[in-house]
């Protein structure tokens, strides 16, 4: 039976594609974007959230129920409280359950124009998994969305979903913080494929405070990308760093630099929308 590692399951988005949809995050990405607002789909290992407000310990309090606790000198580890103090971050689903749950919305997607977008975390590693599960939803006329790095040498996977996905939300990682070597041959290779297709491509890019215009303007060209929507760069998660053990370092630009970023695109004729969350 196939199965996914779902962190979570978001309906009523309005962001992620057309209408009102679900938005399925996914685990595991091959990027660790210090910035990125869901630091839990990042790594493959099991992750639990820690929420020391609600540790009896930590209030002063006691409790019979701590006594074999590993923060009172036992060995029972902080997943086992009784009181919520550890969350797991993510759980696996099968395929028929997730497609249950999500059919549960298809009058809303009908009615709206929706339907369900697939994040994380990078959706695309999971293809072989992700796959039957599309298939489902496109046999009840469900749009799909995927919205993905595209980074991703298995190009045989991307060819294999396009027949059931409706639109690619296109996240590109040009920033200096994600250089790799590889990243513009592989995306390219990769946008080729969805453009000789002609696949419907939605390009986005998340701004953050140390991003060079020009550099971004010269390698957007590179991809030839044309229109673009920027995000601005945002401060939502540092509970969940915190909560993670996770040190978080804020992206936030200042609204002139923001402005002043989306301009510069604009003015090599780059057509550029504005999106804060």
């Amino acid at each position: 039976m196939k199965q996914l590692e779902v962190t979570a399951i978001q309906r009523g988005c309005v962001y992620d594609g057309m209408g009102v949809r679900t938005t399925v995050f996914l685990k595991g990405c091959p990027f660790s974007c210090p910035w990125c607002c869901n630091p839990e789909t990042l790594y493959s290992s099991p992750l639990f959230f820690i929420d020391n407000q609600k540790c009896i310990k930590e209030k002063g309090l006691s409790s019979s129920l701590c006594r074999k606790c590993i923060r009172n000198g036992g060995f029972d580890t902080l997943e086992c409280c009784p009181f919520g103090v550890s969350e797991a971050t993510s759980r696996l689903l099968s395929v028929e359950e997730l497609a249950n749950y999500l059919l549960r919305d298809k009058d809303l997607f009908y009615l709206s124009g929706g339907g369900v977008t697939f994040s994380g975390g990078e959706p695309i590693i999971h293809i072989p998994n992700l796959l039957p599960l599309l298939e489902i939803l496109n046999s009840e006329q469900i749009n799909c969305t995927m919205e993905t790095t595209l980074y991703c040498k298995n190009d045989r996977g991307i060819l294999g979903v396009i027949p059931y996905v409706d639109e690619w939300i296109v996240d590109l990682k040009l920033q200096q913080e994600n250089y790799r070597e590889d990243y513009d041959d592989v995306i390219m290779h990769n946008l080729q494929i969805l453009r000789d297709s002609n696949a419907n491509i939605l390009y986005r890019l998340v701004f953050i405070d140390s991003m060079d215009a020009n550099e971004i303007v010269k390698r957007l060209k590179k991809i030839d990308v044309l229109s673009i929507e920027v995000l601005k760069c945002h401060a939502l998660a540092e509970s969940k760093y915190h909560k993670l053990g996770l040190s978080f370092k804020g992206y936030v630009p200042s609204e002139k630099y923001y402005s002043d970023f989306v301009n510069a695109l604009l003015m090599v004729g780059i057509e550029t929308k504005k999106v804060a969350l």
